[in-house]
C-alpha cells in the first residue's frame, strides 16, 4: 500500500512539471548530444598524433633542464604544451572542413554515412563555426608562443586545406602531404620551446636549442611508412 501510495506521488510530481522545466532539460539533452557529435568530429582518438608536436622538447631536455632555472624550464614547458593545444584544435578543424568537403560523398558511404556531420547529427552550420573558431584560438595561441610558430601552424593549415579539397585526390601526392604534416608537428615543436628560425627572432633567454636534421628525416620516413600502409589498406 505503501509503495503504491509513494509511485502515485511521484507520478503526481512528474505531472507537475512546469512546460518550462521540461524545455529546459530537452535543451540540456540536445546541447550534450551536439557536444557529444562536435567532439566525435573532431576525432578525439586522432589527437594524440599531435603529441610529436611534445618530442623535441623530450629530445632536447639536457639543453633546457637547469634546476637554477626554473622560471626559464617552466616557460619552455608552457611554450611546448601551448603548441600542442594550438595544433590539436587546428587538426580538429581541418577534420571538421574535410567532413564538411566530403559530406555528400560520405552520406553515400556504407560506413562514413555514420559521421557526426553525415548523419545529422551535427549540423552544418554548428560545424562551420566551430571549425572557424578552433582556427582562430589555434592562431591566437601560436601567436602569443611566437610569430615563426604562427608561420608554421599556418603553413600545417593550408598544406591540409589543399590534401582536403585537392591532394588527397592524387596519386603519390597524397601520402607526400600526410607525411608533410607529421614533419611539420615535429618543426613546430622545436620552433615552440625556441628554436632558432632564419629571418625571425625566436628563442627563450639564456637556452639554446638545437635538434638533429635526423629527427626530421626519420619523422618523415616513418609518417611516409604509415600513409603508405594506410593507403595500402583502403585498396584492399
Amino acid at each position: 500500500m505503501f509503495f503504491r501510495h509513494l509511485r502515485g506521488r511521484t507520478l503526481s510530481l512528474a505531472m507537475m512539471t512546469s512546460p518550462v522545466d521540461q524545455t529546459v532539460a530537452s535543451g540540456a539533452r540536445e546541447s550534450r548530444s551536439l557536444a557529444r557529435a562536435l567532439l566525435s568530429a573532431m576525432r578525439p582518438l586522432q589527437a594524440p598524433k599531435n603529441g610529436l608536436v611534445l618530442v623535441p622538447l623530450i629530445f632536447s631536455v639536457n639543453i633546457w633542464f637547469a634546476v637554477d632555472d626554473v622560471s626559464g624550464m617552466f616557460e619552455i614547458v608552457l611554450r611546448a604544451l601551448g603548441a600542442a593545444v594550438a595544433f590539436t584544435l587546428l587538426s580538429g578543424a581541418v577534420y571538421l572542413i574535410n567532413d564538411l568537403a566530403d559530406v555528400e560523398r560520405d552520406r553515400a558511404h556504407p560506413v562514413k554515412r555514420k559521421r557526426a556531420i553525415a548523419s545529422g547529427d551535427l549540423p552544418v552550420s554548428v560545424a562551420t563555426v566551430s571549425a572557424v573558431l578552433a582556427i582562430l584560438v589555434s592562431t591566437v595561441i601560436s601567436v602569443l608562443i611566437s610569430v615563426p610558430l604562427m608561420v608554421v601552424a599556418v603553413v600545417y593549415l593550408i598544406l591540409n586545406l589543399a590534401y582536403t579539397f585537392k591532394l588527397k585526390h592524387v596519386a603519390i601526392l597524397d601520402v607526400m602531404s600526410v607525411a608533410a604534416g607529421f614533419v611539420l608537428r615535429a618543426y613546430a615543436g622545436y620552433v615552440a620551446i625556441g628554436g632558432p628560425v632564419p629571418g625571425f627572432e625566436n628563442g627563450v633567454a639564456g637556452v639554446d636549442i638545437d635538434v638533429s636534421p635526423w629527427f626530421y628525416i626519420m619523422t618523415a620516413l616513418g609518417s611516409l611508412l604509415i600513409a603508405l600502409g594506410k593507403r595500402r589498406a583502403e585498396l584492399k
